[in-house]
């Protein structure tokens, strides 16, 4: 299961948040490189070097305050992360499927027993789905609120679906995936997320079953 890593508590940082995004707001040339250097500069003497993703977070938090302008939504897109990934106004998040034989004996196609067929392991989405123990709600919930916190829209999303033979899937399994995948999409719109919940029931199968800690159905994937 994935591992999160905590973040700075945004009022007890608050000066020196807001002091770094009021420097930053004040460039008119704020380009990627330049808010490293001067978030770099304002963490001299050993103050928290902030990330991009807390600098958005703080910028929410405290727009409209202590000189800090009122939100604009044009300084998160100064301050965001990768923009490029998101610049057509579609933003897209890609689920993978769990683990599945296939009925195909294809030469050159990867075979990792840990992912779909087709799939590495040490490739960044096949990492992310491992983490999220490939989870439809919890790779799509985990994306959406990566996005929302590095600065990218969320209100238009493409779901891309990887993994190994989709039509080899159990109807059943197909279903629930897709189903899955469109209850986090409708509860990240409503500002409810379900994903504790559901790591718990995982923990707790990954106990009674320690050596079934995977679900008899995987998925394969569609765009």
């Amino acid at each position: 299961m994935r591992a999160h890593k905590s973040a700075p508590d945004l009022a007890s940082h608050r000066d020196a948040l807001i002091a770094v995004l009021r420097d930053a707001i004040q460039r008119p040339d704020l380009t990627p490189s330049v808010l490293d250097k001067l978030v770099r500069a304002h963490a001299r003497g050993g103050k928290t070097l902030y990330s991009r993703e807390t600098l958005i977070r703080a910028y929410r938090a405290f727009a409209g305050e202590d000189g800090l302008p009122p939100y604009d939504p044009a300084v998160i897109e100064r301050l965001r992360m990768k923009p490029v990934r998101t610049s057509s106004g579609v933003t897209p998040v890609t689920v993978l499927t769990k683990p599945f034989p296939c009925p195909g004996e294809c030469i050159f196609c990867p075979n990792d027993v840990r992912m779909p067929k087709s799939y590495l392991s040490d490739e960044p989405g096949a990492q992310r789905a491992e983490q999220n123990a490939f989870d439809p709600y919890l790779q799509t919930m985990t994306r959406l609120k990566a996005y929302y916190h590095t600065g990218h829209p969320t209100d238009k999303i493409e779901v891309i679906i990887l993994g190994g033979t989709w039509s080899f899937y159990p109807e059943t399994y197909q279903i629930w995936f897709i189903k899955r995948i469109f209850d986090a999409l409708h509860d990240f719109g409503a500002g409810i997320d379900q994903s504790a919940e559901i790591e718990a029931l995982l923990r707790a199968m990954s106990q009674l079953h320690p050596d079934n800690n995977t679900p008899n159905v995987r998925l394969s994937g569609e765009t």
